[in-house]
């Protein structure tokens, strides 16, 4: 899989439509961090529109009292061991991540419900 398309089941926004993630490793590191928050994360079921709003509520609060940071951090470490260039590219990563984190929480607050399609 290269990309990971999430449908909203029933927006009440047009951010709350489609959220498109145009990497995998971006999809696969958001929910390795996002595991770390929240025990039993499955990114790969459909979401319910109360699953999606709590999420939502937990990306939010852990991205301001930085949890979501460190979670994120925790999950790219050694990614790009090996390179020269090693810690400008994971903070490049870190910071990419971050914006990723703060646009899905902004869909799954107004998907009503989402899968993956």
């Amino acid at each position: 899989m290269s990309d990971q398309l999430l449908l909203g089941a029933a927006p009440t926004a047009p951010e709350g439509q489609e959220m498109f993630f145009y990497c995998a490793d971006s999809w696969y590191a958001l929910c390795d961090a996002i595991d770390r928050l929240v025990e039993g994360f499955r990114p790969y079921q459909t979401m319910s529109a109360e699953a999606a709003e709590s999420l939502s509520v937990i990306l939010t609060h852990t991205r301001l009292n930085g949890r979501l940071r460190v979670a994120v951090e925790e999950a790219v470490a050694g990614l790009f061991d090996g390179n020269d260039d090693a810690a400008e590219r994971e903070a490049s990563f870190v910071a990419h991540l971050m914006e990723q984190a703060q646009q899905f929480a902004d869909f799954l607050a107004v998907c009503g419900g989402c899968s993956p399609d």
